[in-house]
């Protein structure tokens, strides 16, 4: 699904395509990622633009720029999203404006997936985060909002963990929306 290989990791940037939400963060992150010599990974944009902002022409433009064709991808709205959550292997939201709950957070938890966002995005009552708690706790990880380059340490740190933590991780953060 989404052109990706049964070897790379997914990264599924949700949310509307507008700037707020933060996907030109993720393709910078992209960047940066491919920078260090990582190849095994793809970035998913999944949401809504329905031709209301230049936001995704400047998205594109901006893959192609930095030579990220081969992995990004903007797939825009998306009819089953429990298909694409399996697929992915973190689940990120970007924002770079202070917002509500995002639903696609709790989503993802549900559906076992490691989330990441930014410190502006979802709130403590939506991702518990190290240091807020422990990592035998934690749900996700947060990075600072609008930082590409904490992104991409964040983005690390979790491709470097055991398919054993991530499965944790899931498991926490669905029990956690549970309650």
């Amino acid at each position: 699904i989404f052109g990706a290989t049964a070897n790379e990791k997914v990264v599924l940037v949700v949310g509307r395509l507008l700037r707020r939400k933060g996907h030109h963060v993720a393709v910078r992150a992209a960047r940066r990622l491919k920078e260090m010599g990582l190849k095994d990974f793809v970035f998913v944009f999944v949401g809504e633009d329905e031709g209301r902002s230049r936001y995704t022409g400047h998205l594109w433009d901006e893959v192609t720029a930095n030579g990220l064709t081969s992995v990004a991808r903007l797939i825009g709205p998306v009819d089953d999203m429990p298909a694409a959550y399996a697929t992915a292997s973190v689940v990120v939201s970007a924002a770079i404006q202070a917002e509500g709950l995002q639903r696609a957070i709790l989503e993802a938890q549900a559906m076992e997936r490691p989330v990441v966002v930014s410190d502006l995005g979802a709130g403590p009552e939506a991702v518990l985060s190290p240091p807020m708690v422990s990592e035998d706790r934690m749900t996700g990880l947060r990075f600072a909002s609008g930082d590409d380059a904490a992104l991409a340490t964040t983005l690390v740190r979790l491709f470097s963990m055991s398919a054993e933590q991530h499965r944790a991780i899931g498991q926490r953060g669905r029990n956690w929306v549970k309650e």
